[in-house]
């Protein structure tokens, strides 16, 4: 059984040519739905900017350290998430989280709630480490406008998707998220 890859760009091209937003959430799902998600996030224009990999182990810069510890920190901004596996890679990060909404709460954290705050709180620091540490700049935003998400239907998925997150490092040079620069 083999896991979709993320695509992480959120287009594709039209046969006429023009390039337009393709949809990435399922339309009729609520995704505030309990359950594990899987998700990817990537750095805009894939920037290098989270640390390198060498012999197959990532290496966390201190931009790539700070995005980590905000991943584990959203479980303590939201009460009915968990933070599962999660690797931080030079351009992008791979993640679980769960959510434990109880169906009978009127208000609901959704997972795209979720990626909100993350990308905002991780610019917010990103950017104070560009203006105090001299991290590299990046152009305009951090992340790219969208996300990938896949929803975890069982446990034999899950240690699908948490296999792929550890070894992800392992693969690097043939992810497609990699740029020889």
């Amino acid at each position: 059984m083999r896991i979709n890859r993320p695509l992480c760009t959120g287009r594709f091209y039209e046969p006429c040519g023009t390039m337009e937003r393709k949809k990435l959430r399922l339309q009729d799902f609520d995704y505030s739905t309990r359950g594990r998600y899987f998700v990817t996030i990537c750095s805009n224009s894939r920037l290098l900017l989270f640390g390198e990999v060498v012999d197959g182990i990532m290496r966390r810069n201190e931009a790539g350290k700070m995005v980590a510890d905000l991943y584990y920190e959203t479980q303590r901004h939201f009460p009915d998430v968990q933070c599962l596996d999660m690797v931080v890679m030079p351009n992008h990060i791979h993640c679980i989280w769960v959510l434990h909404n109880d169906c009978n709460e009127p208000v609901r954290t959704s997972l795209v709630e979720i990626v909100h705050w993350f990308k905002s709180v991780t610019t917010t620091a990103y950017s104070a480490g560009v203006r105090k540490s001299n991290w590299m700049p990046y152009d305009r935003k951090l992340w790219q406008r969208s996300f990938y998400d896949e929803i975890i239907s069982d446990s034999l998925h899950y240690e699908i998707v948490s296999k792929y997150i550890r070894n992800n490092p392992l693969y690097w040079i043939s992810d497609d998220y990699y740029k020889a620069w």
